[in-house]
Order: structure tokens, then sequence, then C-alpha cells
């Protein structure tokens, strides 16, 4: 997507016609002030993608600054404020200054469907659907998928967690198209048994192997072996039947399900140096925690049986805020099993509700779903399990 585009230019003598474009659609507020009085501010409300708008006369010696933000606050890009100044001295702008716009989260997110075996790729503003890969039936072909979990990109492609077919399978996140594969099932260091979720870091790929109770640890380029940690038991640097993973670049974080815990490692050498949870619904508890995402210095961590969403520093893996409750009205839950964050959102796969849902990231509040009911049309899902954004 384009940068955002702000211009003014001078009307008349002491007006600034100013004009916005954005390249996709948006729901925001423009706004000018000026510094006397007391940067007294006027709001021109759009929700459309270009407007034309003249100012008052303005007063020569007076600055003027012009913005834009979201109706409950800001415009977000990436968890960052963006602010679009003119200023206008003695009757001309004297410049337009467009700050350094980081890039804006990923317009895209894509849902594993269990039981319909198959991804569903949807837009990230509205959840709108895109396009489906494999579907309905399951197999294990090349185009096909049996009880897909968890999946991730790497930017340029996708990596599923093919389940049932104990597998890796690769796509072109473009158009998810087939690349390639890997894994039998097996104990081998080329064999996977139930892989459940999968994570990448651009270089590497990192595997929860869940019914081996592993980590394993793979090239993104050839799926070639790399290194492999862990076996069954409740010590540190074990795991039972771990189920989701991410990472943040130099950690990842493992929703470890059957020790009721969350385990975080290090990406280089997969050693484990923390973990927080025991079994149970405190606020340091779990009831075998699933699905995991982690960004801007914070992790989420889908608690199924509890039926909510923690949100954690990924420093020490403290508690910071929990939501969720069982239900289907806007904001509970039934059984989640994935999440993904994207900065001021994250997405949801409330799996027995057979939906998805949107909530702002920072404050864990619902802002939006789709799913109308279990079924095979693109809008509705049969367990959704796994989500990815990027």
């Amino acid at each position: 997507m384009a940068d955002p585009v702000l211009s003014a230019t001078l009307s008349g003598t002491k007006a600034i016609l100013l004009s916005w474009t954005f390249d996709s659609n948006a729901d925001f507020q423009v706004f000018w002030k000026s510094s006397v009085p007391a940067d007294q501010e006027y709001a021109l409300l759009t929700t459309t993608n270009a407007f034309n708008y003249t100012t008052p006369n303005l007063e020569p010696s007076l600055t003027y600054s012009f913005y834009i933000r979201a109706s409950t606050g800001v415009l977000y890009f990436n968890s960052n404020v963006v602010e679009l100044f003119v200023s206008c001295g003695k009757g001309i702008v004297l410049s337009v200054d467009t700050p350094t716009i980081p890039p804006q989260p990923e317009l895209y997110f894509f849902v594993a469907e269990s039981v319909n075996a198959r991804l569903n790729r949807r837009h990230t503003n509205n959840l709108s659907f895109i396009a489906l890969y494999a579907g309905n039936t399951g197999g294990s072909g090349d185009n096909e998928l049996n009880s897909p979990k968890g999946l991730c990109s790497d930017g340029i492609h996708l990596y599923i967690a093919d389940d049932g077919n104990s597998r890796i399978v690769k796509l072109l996140k473009s158009n998810m198209s087939f690349v390639g594969k890997y894994g039998t099932i097996g104990s081998g260091n080329d064999q996977l048994s139930q892989p459940h979720d999968i994570t990448s870091d651009g270089t590497y790929l990192y595997i929860a192997d869940t019914a081996n109770h592993r980590i394993v640890k793979r090239l993104c380029s050839d799926l070639s072996f790399v290194a492999k940690s862990g076996e069954f038991g409740t010590q540190l640097g074990k795991y039972s039947s771990p189920w989701g993973i991410c990472n943040d670049g130099t950690h990842l974080y493992i929703g470890d399900q059957g020790n009721h815990r969350v385990v975080k490692a290090r990406c280089s050498d997969l050693f484990a140096t923390m973990a927080i949870g025991t079994q149970g619904s405190g606020v340091d508890q779990f009831q075998y925690p699933h699905g995991v995402s982690v960004k801007n210095g914070f992790l989420y961590v889908v608690d199924p049986n509890n039926h909510r969403i923690h949100r954690r520093l990924a420093s020490d893996l403290s508690f910071v805020h929990q939501a969720g409750g069982f239900g289907a009205g806007d904001g509970n839950l039934n059984t989640p099993r994935g999440v993904a964050c994207n900065g001021p959102y994250i997405f949801i796969a409330d799996t027995n509700n057979y939906r998805i849902q949107k909530w702002i990231a920072a404050s864990l509040t619902y802002l939006s779903q789709i799913g109308s009911g279990v079924g095979i049309a693109n809008d509705q899902f049969y367990q959704p399990s796994g989500i990815s954004v990027g």
C-alpha cells in the first residue's frame, strides 16, 4: 500500500486547500488546529479515500497543523501514530512535513480450519473473504490438507502444520500455490508426529512436534533439518504435547499444553530459559494453553479451557491482563485455539463458536467478528484452529 499523502496549497490570500488521499477504505477523521487560542481544534469528518477542503482565512501570524486520526483515538500503522503537518505563516505555506511512516500492519490473515481441511485467506480490516486453499474433505496430496492446525509466514511463503499428515506444507503466500512439503510420521530427524504449530524468523522454521514432545528447527529455504530439543516430561526443557509456538527473533514462546504452562526458549539453540504456569484458572495458571503470538514486547496466550486470552510481558512472562469468558456473545469465547497479533489488533480462532474475532490488542476489547455458523461456505468455519498475520 502506498503511504498516506497530505498536500496543501494556498487558495486566495490566507486560506489553504487541503487534499488527502489514501488507497484503502478507512474510517478516520481529519483535524486542523491553530496555535492560538490554546490550540483550538476543528474537525473535518470523512470516510472516503480522498477529499478536498478549503480552510477559512488563516491568520498569517499563527501556526496551523493538520493531521488525521481514528475516531476513537489515533490512526495506527504498526502501533505508531502517523501525523502529517502543514504549517502556514505570513500567508504562505512554509512546509509540508511528511515524517517517515513505519510499515503498516499486514492487510491479510490466514485461518487454518481443521475439520474443513483448508486455509481461509481474509482481509484484516473488515475480515472479509479473499480465497481458499484445499478444502472440505481432506487428503494427503500436494494440494490437500488433513486437519491442519497452525501456520506461519516468512514474508514470501506460508508454512502449514498439517497435523493429520504429520508433515509441513510450504505454499507461495501471494496465491497460496503449492511449493513443497516434508515429513512422514515418526520420531527421526526428518519425521514428525502430529505437528500442531509452526513459526518462522525469516531464516528458520520452529515446529511444535506435538506427539513427539519436542521442538524442531529447520531451514525455511529447503526445509532441511537443523536441530531438535525436548522429550516428554515436566522439567524445564521437556514438554508434554506442545501446541502453540511463536518467536520474536531472539526467543521462542511455547504453549506447553500438557504441562499447563508457557515456556520461553532461545531461538539459537532451543534452550528453555523460563516457564510460567500451573493448572488452574488464576492469573498465572492455564488449562491446556494452545496458540501464542508475540508482538511489540507483549505475548498473547490462548487459554482454551478457561475460554480466555492472556496478555503477558514477553520479557519475564508476567501477567498483564486477560479477557474472554465462556459464551457466544461479543467478546466471549468457546474453547479458542489460535491467536495472531499484527500490532494494534489480535485475531482469535474462536474454535467452538466457529468464528474469528478481532480485538484491540492493548486492551483486549472486542471489535468485530466473522462466522455464520458451522459449514463450508466462504464465511463459515469448521474448527478454526490456527491464525497467521503476515
